[in-house]
């Protein structure tokens, strides 16, 4: 351990006090491993910010830090790089398999004497942590009310990591912050035991997840008691739920592909993302921007729901204020809307759901997506931190009906209430309208210079002449 220490002096130059503020702790040259180091934090009670360097290599971590340091403490956890520097909760072989009852997780921070705790990982992998049985938090578990925590992942891969609800993380109660960017998250499974939710599970906390990548994770919904789904409904990539409080939460920039639901069943709901409402007096307030989700499915299927709402079986009060901008899946955003008898109906939303294009003829080649590919799915690319991730080109708009405005300025498109005009149009001019997801709903000529239409509220793609422009109706 190296300690650097601030001293307080008088003009006089005399020793007022000094007091050790900061500690340098060097794994495996100082502790064999993470957790011994973050102990040993626990222990030097007069340390207030800390760097644990963790070399190159990988480093097995049999037993998870149970974190109650008593004090605010700063402590980040520095590794060689995400490809370089790799921290294992199991080999390979001994992964708990769901419904195993074993496992364990990296960090397990429960205790209200974890108030105060700003905890940042970065430049690593975390691998082949979780449980197999009906514990949440397979790698980082964040969960006790009345103790404020931030924890921040920046550059770190996880991989193959399981656990029930949250294989990656699970983070509760809204004293609670998460900082996710530029992760990847790769071949994480969670399960159905009674419950699920996904390979990170939001719960009542406020979370920003952006520039990361979640590919090819594994949600099992076949609950391990009796293979049956039972229709759960959380996301395989994220769940975000208001149970133990409002979620605040921002996904930018993110990437969900080949992202697989085991079910013996394709006439349910297996979203990627899900908002899934628990009590009506807490609610949701989500900014999503720029996220792609394209080949998320069922098993042996092409797609399933990417985006889900659930305005709760109970409380039908939709307490969530969503806000998008340049999102793009292929399967439609579902939401619960009436409940007559033991029926639940659902709605689909997809071109009324403004900043957000669905079209389930989207694929990874697709002309307005073009993946950087690698045999059927999308390359998995190495950036110069380490960290895995996947490119694409397209904007989501199809080819035929690009957007792209020209310099045809006699042409003018708005709308207000319901209608939508376009205005500047030559006589026997062709004017067409295309629903967000690139299906025709108006072609016709021009008999005067100006078109006003009715039409129901949602976002719009409009040609007319060398123009084409997208219009959001009111």
């Amino acid at each position: 351990m190296r300690n650097f220490v601030r001293s307080i002096f008088t003009a006089g130059l005399m020793l007022m006090s000094i007091t050790i503020l900061q500690a340098q702790y060097d794994v495996p040259t100082n502790y064999a491993t993470v957790v011994e180091a973050l102990n040993a934090i626990t222990a030097a009670t007069e340390v207030t910010e800390v760097t644990i360097n963790v070399a190159e290599g990988e480093i097995l971590e049999p037993v998870q830090w149970t974190g109650k340091p008593g004090r605010p403490v700063k402590i980040t956890i520095q590794g060689a790089g995400a490809g370089k520097t790799i921290l294992k909760g199991y080999d390979d072989i001994d992964v708990p398999l769901p419904g195993e009852d074993k496992g364990h997780r990296l960090l397990n921070l429960y205790s209200t004497t974890d108030d105060g705790l700003d905890l940042t990982l970065r430049d690593m992998t975390l691998k082949n942590f979780g449980f197999g049985n009906t514990n949440g938090g397979g790698t980082i578990n964040i969960t006790t009310a009345g103790a404020t925590v931030q924890v921040s992942l920046i550059n770190v891969n996880f991989e193959n990591c399981i656990c029930r609800r949250g294989a990656a993380v699970q983070i509760y109660y809204d004293c609670k912050t998460l900082i996710v960017d530029n992760c990847s998250f790769f071949n994480c499974t969670s399960f159905v035991r009674g419950w699920n939710g996904g390979v990170i599970l939001i719960n009542g906390a406020n979370a920003t997840i952006k520039n990361s990548t979640f590919m090819s994770n594994v949600n099992n919904v076949m609950d391990t008691r009796d293979a049956t789904d039972n229709d759960y409904k959380r996301g395989g990539a994220i769940t975000m739920e208001s149970d133990k409080g409002n979620v605040v939460a921002t996904l930018e920039n993110n990437a969900f592909v080949n992202n697989i639901t085991l079910s013996d069943s394709v006439n349910k709901i297996h979203p990627t993302i899900s908002f899934n409402s628990v009590n009506e007096a807490l609610s949701f307030t989500v900014t999503m921007k720029d996220n792609i989700a394209i080949g998320n499915r069922v098993s042996g299927h092409d797609n399933d729901v990417d985006l889900y709402y659930d305005a709760g079986i109970e409380y039908l009060t939709s307490p969530l204020i969503l806000t998008s901008e340049g999102n793009i899946m292929n399967s439609g955003l579902k939401q619960v809307i009436e409940i007559v008898g033991s029926d639940i109906l659902y709605f689909d939303v997809p071109a009324e759901t403004e900043g957000v294009i669905f079209n389930s003829e989207f694929t990874y080649t697709h002309s307005a997506i073009d993946f950087t590919m690698d045999g059927p799915l999308p390359a998995v690319l190495v950036d110069e931190a380490g960290v895995k991730y996947v490119e694409y080109s397209g904007d989501g708009v199809t080819t035929a009906i690009k957007p792209a405005v020209s310099s045809d300025n006699r042409i003018n498109i708005y709308s207000y209430d319901r209608n939508l005009v376009v205005d500047g149009l030559l006589r026997g001019e062709v004017l067409e309208v295309y629903t967000i997801t690139g299906s025709l709903f108006i072609r016709q000529k021009a008999t005067e210079s100006n078109v006003s239409l009715t039409m129901p509220k949602g976002l719009y793609i409009v040609r007319a002449g060398s123009m084409a422009r997208k219009v959001f109706v009111p």
